[in-house]
């Protein structure tokens, strides 16, 4: 009979329960695992998340989230960090009860940053989880999402359990709460008339405002004065006085020297490195010394120049892995050339393309090995 009265009592206990509801904000924070599509080549990471929910009815909420985690590649060389913030709706199925399932879909960004180099794809998620409710502001969380990534069609997974807190009137337990009762309106105490007097008011006394004199402030312009006005005109608008302007009536908006003379940025020259890398490889073998000493000697005859190294790859492959690798390479010829020939490193830029640049078909052989490429741009002013 015992038992019999405490399941009962525990049941009615658990039919009583519900979620916070309209215009409560709940605090979500979670761990847990992603599992990465097979073609992002990395390894599960562990999640940390952190979310802001708020009720609009007992059965729909939505939920702005942030999420991260830094798995290994999976070929062991470095890891990724990965950021996502989204924002997604969720519908509760029950209002009553501990056990409260929901379903969700939203929508955000992902960011992915390797060690030289990011890219941001535009992300879409549907799931769902259950929550408990311990009492009324503690709640339990479970949530399973599948997240596609528009940057390759990738599909990603990512399982979080948590905890919650709920703010405002909390996770409403047993009946509604009790109205609060009105908070008694003091009124003013009776005014006496008998005490009401009249106050007189003094007249203003007038102002004798012939006894004020009027002050005068003279208007000096001294010939210097007049001098410094007419030496800083500019006439042509360049942002350079005319007193040293070398280069009178330039057109607006163009960028020019401290004596107000054009600049124009010009391609000096372009150089195409020979040098080959093996498979998944970004290592600048020995034997192409000598084509990292074309790219030196002309540095070392203008010293005024900066040279970009772009590196280049084929289609085939991730489009993210493609550019993460050729940035990976040109990062490594740019650190061969500083290193053997002794080259400011503040004269060399490494820009990894992937596969955005080709220069001939990628639906043959040739055309391939003619995209994977490093080349060398060489950049200077000159004065027009």
């Amino acid at each position: 009979m015992k038992l019999r009265l405490l399941a009962c009592s525990m049941l009615l206990a658990s039919s009583s329960v519900t979620f916070a509801g309209e215009g409560e904000t709940t605090l979500n924070l979670g761990t847990g695992v992603m599992v990465f599509d097979d073609d992002r080549n990395l390894d599960n990471g562990t999640i940390g998340s952190i979310g802001l929910e708020y009720g609009f009815t007992e059965n729909v909420a939505a939920e702005i989230s942030f999420l991260q985690t830094s798995p290994d590649l999976d070929s062991g060389d470095g890891h990724v960090d990965v950021r996502e913030i989204r924002l997604d709706g969720l519908y509760y199925f029950l209002s009553e009860g501990r056990w409260l399932p929901y379903a969700a879909m939203g929508a955000g960004t992902g960011k992915f940053s390797y060690d030289t180099g990011s890219f941001t794809e535009n992300q879409v998620n549907l799931g769902g989880g259950i929550r408990f409710i311990a009492n009324e502001t503690l709640s339990l969380r479970v949530d399973l999402r599948g997240i596609y990534g528009d940057e390759d069609n990738d599909t990603d997974a990512a399982l979080t359990v948590g905890m919650s807190w709920t703010f405002g009137d909390g996770n409403a337990i047993g009946a509604k709460r009790h109205a609060s009762a009105p908070t008694p309106v003091r009124q003013p105490a009776p005014v006496d008339k008998d005490i009401v007097k009249e106050v007189a008011l003094k007249p203003a006394e007038k102002i004798d405002t012939a006894s004020i004199e009027p002050v005068i402030q003279p208007v000096v312009k001294t010939a210097e004065a007049i001098k410094s006005a007419i030496v800083a005109v500019d006439s042509d608008g360049d942002g350079v006085i005319d007193a040293k302007d070398q280069c009178p009536n330039t057109a607006k908006g163009v960028k020019v020297t401290g004596t107000g003379c054009k600049i124009k940025t010009v391609t000096v020259e372009t150089i195409e490195l020979d040098i080959k890398f093996p498979t998944n490889s970004s290592d600048v073998r020995a034997e192409y010394m000598s084509e990292l000493k074309k790219v030196s000697d002309f540095l070392n005859k203008h010293a005024d120049l900066v040279v970009d190294i772009e590196g280049h790859s084929d289609s085939r492959g991730k489009a993210s892995y493609n550019k993460w690798l050729s940035q990976r390479r040109a990062t490594s010829v740019k650190a061969a050339i500083v290193n053997q020939f002794a080259i400011d490193a503040k004269r060399i830029n490494a820009i990894g393309y992937g596969e955005e640049k080709p220069v001939a078909s990628n639906d043959t052989v040739g055309g391939r090995q003619k995209n994977r490429r490093v080349i060398a741009v060489m950049q200077k002013e000159v004065i027009e």
